[in-house]
């Protein structure tokens, strides 16, 4: 892992973990007896106890199947390895009280998130002057039938534990305040507060009505804080929030004794999740002017609209603004998120069939720095927009106009020209318009290109893709180049042998390649940090091919063999082949079927 690419949450929203994950053959449950899963969760959860709040939930998780982890556990262990990699400077500090001792608490719950029993998570966190003492995330005793139910048997539990505070720290006697406790279930609060009997709430057993008595006789407060402003948050779900929300978590200021919404807007990336419609952005851009960045994707319920009321109220819209698949976005909307957010650096508008070229323009004279723009599935994206766009837009490092058939050569060499010193990641997946032109352009132009994909076009053909590969030399890490019906061995064997520091590769339905491909492994001296290789549905590759992939290849985590008439995993056994034991291995399935270890690099 000393070499593993960063990560920037614990615990990424895709992952969906599950028993159905576990091994259930010999052989699978051999292969993961090899891997340290047991190791690798002890040592986590030291960290956690210790000074980590912010994992919590991730080790939450994954402890769960620490009797049979299957590979998937395994690889989702590995990502929070990469996130402790990359946040090494975070941690707990103490400060002094300025003020008198406060102590004071914080409660989410995550409903109904477990797949495999339904139970919700409990989480919550107590700081004493604002540096945080205590945390939890748990799953809950019970199966909540609701929302108000998971969140009141969350607050009954964090109740508990503020009682076992209160005492620890009055005996010593420093608790000069009562004990306050935050939730931002309104329902919750409500209930606590007003024990009436209702339909809906009499199955809740007595023993978590102990909070209602708790809050009559004032020992301990609950009082009402927004989501965004509730550090248990990250401890309940992901992804919980970015680094620098959970570093406040921990050695933040002194916690108000009774929460009012901050004069300031707020600062850090909010994260928002499907389900909002028009007026609710109307709230966030009156309320947060200062939000740098929105997650809008597959809100069907927003429209022009409402991107016109986030262009006039948040200025500082920087980070990304993400409105992908939102089916009723127009360019007239995103323009207007152009003219309002001259600052925006990242935009992500794949799925949105309703954008056309008329945008470009827009973005070019009032987004100059723009970095990063998805248009997958833009299909009425042609070359003349991107030319438009590129006329401002010098300083973009990733574009993806995947499944955008207009777009072809004339557009990808406007592209290299205008963003040659910037662009590192580009996608054209399915542009059947682009060809040898483009790569030729980009290999003359664009030497920092670390992810390429051109998967689908079938014009391209052997000569310039290795003039690519020889241009771009150790800088390629990622290369997609499936249904390349032209592309043979000898380009292969230049992209194996010269791409020191390559990564993923994926030459699947590409006829024209053979074992001997595969010989520029050997040719290039080193030993191939290759972790994703897929060659599904190659018919010339045999047992032998997939020999020579495992004797380069040591760090192989993913391994796509589907369709292959020669490669049977009988056929492998019977050959001797042994495959590292944290790779998954896949011979079945349909060849539309994705893995998330590829889709990270692709």
């Amino acid at each position: 892992m000393s070499n593993a690419k960063s990560v920037n949450v614990p615990l990424a929203s895709h992952f969906v973990l599950s028993k159905d994950q576990s091994p259930n053959t010999e052989n699978e449950i051999n292969d993961m007896k090899k891997v340290p899963y047991s190791n690798a969760i002890g040592s986590i959860m030291y960290l956690m106890v210790s000074t980590r709040p912010d994992i919590a939930y991730a080790v939450s998780c994954l402890s769960r199947y620490m009797s049979n982890p299957g590979m998937s556990h395994w690889n989702v262990l590995k990502w929070l390895l990469r996130y402790l990699k990359s946040s090494v400077d975070v941690g707990l500090t103490f400060s002094k009280c300025s003020e008198g001792v406060k102590l004071a608490g914080y409660v989410d719950s995550n409903y109904a998130n477990d797949r495999d029993n339904r139970k919700s998570t409990t989480s919550y966190v107590f700081t004493l002057c604002g540096s945080c003492i205590s945390w939890k995330s748990q799953l809950q005793p019970i199966v909540a039938l609701s929302t108000t139910e998971s969140e009141y048997v969350a607050a009954t539990e964090a109740f508990k534990e503020a009682i076992w505070l209160r005492g620890l720290i009055s005996e010593i006697g420093f608790l000069d305040k009562n004990v306050v406790v935050f939730s931002d279930s309104q329902s919750a609060i409500q209930l606590c507060k007003n024990p009436v009997f209702h339909d809906r709430t009499k199955h809740i057993d007595v023993r978590f009505h102990y909070i209602r008595d708790i809050v009559e006789k004032g020992i301990v407060k609950l009082e009402k804080i927004p989501s965004e402003f509730n550090p248990a948050d990250m401890d309940a779900r992901a992804p919980p929030p970015p680094r620098e929300a959970g570093r406040r978590c921990c050695s933040g200021g002194s916690p108000p004794a009774s929460f009012d919404p901050p004069p300031r807007p707020l600062q850090s990336s909010q994260i928002l999740l499907s389900g909002l419609a028009d007026p609710d952005l109307s709230v966030i851009a009156s309320g947060f002017p200062a939000v740098t960045s929105l997650n809008l994707h597959n809100c069907k319920g927003v429209t022009d609209a409402g991107l016109v009321a986030l262009g006039r109220g948040l200025p500082f819209l920087q980070s990304l603004l993400d409105v992908s698949c939102c089916r009723k976005i127009t360019d007239k909307g995103v323009k207007a998120i152009a003219l309002g957010c001259n600052d925006l650096r990242k935009l992500e508008l794949s799925g949105c069939r309703l954008i056309t070229n008329e945008l470009f323009r827009a973005l070019s004279d009032n987004c100059c720095h723009l970095e990063e723009l998805g248009l997958s599935g833009c299909t009425n994206v042609t070359d003349s927009g991107l030319s438009d766009l590129v006329e401002g837009c010098r300083y973009i490092r990733s574009l993806d106009v995947s499944k955008c058939s207009k777009v072809g050569d004339d557009g990808v060499l406007r592209i290299a020209g205008a963003c040659s010193a910037s662009l590192q990641a580009l996608k054209l997946l399915d542009c059947y318009g682009v060809g040898d032109r483009s790569i030729i352009s980009l290999a003359d132009s664009c030497r920092n290109l670390e992810t390429l994909v051109f998967g689908g076009c079938r014009d391209v053909s052997d000569e310039p893709l290795k003039s690519l590969v020889l241009a771009l030399g150790c800088s390629l890490r990622s290369l997609r180049m499936d249904w390349c019906l032209n592309v043979s061995d000898s380009s292969l064997l230049c992209v194996l042998s010269n791409c020191r520091n390559l990564v993923a590769l994926d030459i699947s339905c590409c006829g024209k390649v053979t074992d001997s491909a595969f010989d520029g492994l050997a040719m290039g001296g080193f030993d191939s940090g290759l972790k994703v290789l897929k060659v599904s549905n190659v018919p010339r590759i045999t047992v032998l091919g997939i020999g020579t992939i495992l004797q380069c290849c040591k760090v192989l985590e993913y391994l796509d063999l589907r369709s292959l008439p020669h490669v049977t995993e009988i056929g492998c056994q019977q050959a001797g082949l042994s495959f590292p034991s944290c790779c998954r291995v896949n011979f079945t399935g349909s060849l539309m079927e994705s893995h998330p270890t590829a889709d990270l690099y692709f």
